[in-house]
């Protein structure tokens, strides 16, 4: 695919360059039908035009992952400095963010519906033409799932944006906008490869297409539509995804988003991302800009720049239990020396950690620029297809079922390293160590240290320290657990002088991460669990706003976030502008507003309530 993205910029300097405002005139810069589309070529072009559309800063190449998807309980914006941004909920119908964001969603539709218009005219083979047609249909509906999921109801458009003419048109209720996605999708299915057919995750395949329909299908279950049918189908799609047999959980949690900035793929794990490429120097202009927001701070060019404008609450950090490796990782255990330095320093204070889950040290195209990156960003992953089974199996069948309970507890395992092949095989850390017999003669000093060893066992990284009283070794410390052990390895004790001394390890069971019988004693517990899983489980990858918004649970949970954060944050971290931007969230902020723009020039648009 990052082949394709070069292909891509062909098309793009010939096709869809218009910045105008999409429901106002004729696109600007377009070759006109008659002069493009005659070839399968011209089509496939068209396609990465489409794909395209996905990764300017508009949509998810900032705006849908910072500042419209970030005004939630899992971060807050870390600056002291105030200015009008989405996540400090003091902007308006004039926003250029919340403008920006609507245009590119609009422009990717319209191209969308051009290729569709003309996706019979080329003379090709028909199978090529009906995968061409089945990423279109799942592309514009996908653009169009932002569009109702963060404005509400909105122009529902499905032919190309040709003449003055359509200026004025008018708002689609939501629920013809999803009967709408639904169909794109359903169609979609059939169309589109198996992801086998790829050696990359930014096509879009059949069980991206399914999971898909999944997600759509348990927002539309929850507000504002609370159409409870469609949990029946959000099981079924998942299940589709899950019986496949096609994906499962990559063993390693970090590696997952150590893989989107390395520009390796997991077919796996990750069943559909959107697509970056590059530093954007040179003519190829296809980097990101999330991720060095998200990063650590740090000025050097050769660390990588890392603005960290959002700091992971104390809400979300409260939420991962001891053991759970996904903590460390989302929410970053060290920073930089100074703000211009590659060398690194233990933060223990959830206040000074930095957002860690994409790190720039694991780019690998150089050099690093200040404000682009290659970073992959997922949109559709296999342990969110779990969680999506379960939270609908729960809604339907009033408990939870075992089967619910086992994937909740995969995902679970895997986040605690507990699984080797992320389907099940155990893999464990070492727990503790307990003596056999002291020994002899030992000591510990620079000349003659006393060190303890960890081998076999199929595991790695395992560390502890020996206690000394007098000549004999009364105690092993184990100072890190490591990973992936299947038998528990041997404790090798080293001295020169002594001997003698034996040890056991014991493994950490693979129990530890699964629920307790509380956290599913009920559908309700199971529901509140499943609801904090996802936030462990999906942090920063855009899903937690629109999670909260359809268990409407959104604005409590901003209410909670800023109460804690004011009554137990330093005054450092108080005086950030994001602490006191929760008090000024309000109902209106469920929907974004109409870009003001838009609505003088469409007269038949109407403005969300509030704004």
């Amino acid at each position: 695919m990052k082949k394709k993205i070069l292909i891509m910029l062909a098309f793009i300097c010939i096709a869809f360059c218009s910045c105008k405002k999409y429901l106002e005139t004729t696109p600007k810069d377009f070759s006109s039908p008659e002069q493009f589309y005659s070839t399968a070529s011209e089509l496939e072009n068209a396609l990465n035009g489409v794909y395209h559309s996905l990764t300017v800063d508009g949509t998810f190449g900032r705006n849908l992952v910072i500042e419209l998807a970030n005004e939630t309980d899992e971060l807050f914006y870390k600056r002291t400095t105030l200015t009008v941004n989405p996540m400090l909920f003091n902007y308006d119908a004039s926003n250029t963010v919340v403008a920006a964001s609507w245009r590119a969603l609009y422009d990717g539709v319209n191209r969308a519906n051009y290729l569709l218009a003309n996706i019979d005219k080329p003379v090709m083979d028909e199978k090529a033409r009906k995968v061409i047609k089945g990423e279109a249909l799942f592309l514009r509906s996908f653009l169009y799932f932002q569009l109702v999921s963060y404005w509400g109801d909105v122009p529902l458009m499905l032919t190309p944006t040709v003449d003055g003419n359509q200026v004025n048109v008018p708002r689609t209720p939501s629920a013809q906008v999803y009967a709408q996605i639904l169909k794109d999708l359903t169609e979609a299915k059939d169309l589109v490869n198996p992801i086998t057919a790829y050696t990359n995750n930014g096509k879009v395949s059949k069980t991206a297409v399914q999971a898909m329909l999944a997600r759509v299908c348990l927002k539309m279950a929850g507000y504002p539509l609370k159409n409870t049918a469609k949990y029946v189908e959000a099981r079924a799609w998942a299940d589709s995804v899950i019986t496949s047999g096609l994906h499962s959980l990559n063993p390693d949690y970090k590696q997952i988003f150590i893989n989107h900035s390395a520009d390796k793929y997991d077919l796996k794990e990750c069943i559909w991302e959107v697509e970056f490429f590059g530093n954007n120097t040179g003519s190829v202009l296809l980097g990101a800009r999330f991720s060095n927001q998200l990063a650590i701070r740090n000025t050097n060019a050769d660390a990588g720049y890392g603005y960290a404008i959002l700091g992971a609450t104390p809400t979300l950090f409260n939420l991962y239990k001891q053991g759970d490796a996904r903590r460390d990782w989302n929410i970053a255990t060290y920073g930089f020396v100074s703000n211009n330095s590659t060398d690194t320093v233990a933060k223990t204070d959830i206040y000074s950690r930095d957002a860690g889950k994409w790190r720039r040290q694991y780019e690998t195209i150089r050099p690093l620029d200040v404000n682009w990156s290659s970073t992959n960003l997922p949109v559709l992953r296999y342990a969110d297809v779990l969680l999506m089974f379960a939270e609908a199996d729960n809604e339907i069948e009033g408990r939870p079922s075992q089967r619910a309970i086992d994937y909740v507890n995969l995902v679970r395992r895997r986040g605690y390293g507990k699984t080797l092949n992320g389907t099940g095989a155990v893999s464990e850390g070492v727990k503790s160590i307990t003596m056999r017999t002291g020994g002899t003669l030992y000591q510990n000093t620079t000349a003659d240290p006393l060190t303890v060893e960890i081998v076999g066992g199929g595991g790695t990284g395992a560390k502890a320290t020996a206690t000394l009283t007098g000549n004999v070794v009364t105690a092993i410390n184990v100072t890190s657990s490591g990973y992936g052990y299947s038998t528990a390895p041997e404790v090798r004790i080293r001295n020169t002088r002594g001997s003698g001394a034996t040890a056991t390890a014991l493994l950490t069971p693979a129990s530890q991460a699964d629920l307790l019988p509380a956290q599913f004693a009920s559908a309700t517990a199971f529901r509140t669990l499943i609801q904090e899983e996802r936030s462990r489980e999906l942090c920063y990858e855009g899903h937690r706003r629109n999670d909260l918004i359809r268990w409407e649970k959104y604005l409590p949970a901003l209410v909670d976030a800023g109460d804690y954060l004011e009554a137990n944050a330093p005054l450092a971290i108080r005086s950030n502008q994001g602490v006191s931007a929760y008090s000024r969230a309000s109902q209106k902020h469920l929907l974004l507003p109409i870009p003001s723009a838009d609505i003088v020039l469409n007269k038949s648009l109407t403005q969300n309530l509030g704004w």
